[in-house]
């Protein structure tokens, strides 16, 4: 993952916010995935 350096405070907040969004959503589709797997294979 690239790193930069971003001195625009505002910028910088507002890439954080989506980033931490984003990650958030993807978190929640990989454990969503991961209930289902194990309601399929282990809980039947």
């Amino acid at each position: 993952m690239p790193v930069y350096s971003i001195t625009d405070k505002d910028l910088s907040k507002r890439i954080q916010l989506k980033e931490n969004k984003t990650l958030k959503e993807k978190t929640a589709n990989y454990v969503s995935e991961g209930r289902a797997v194990l309601t399929d294979v282990i809980c039947k």
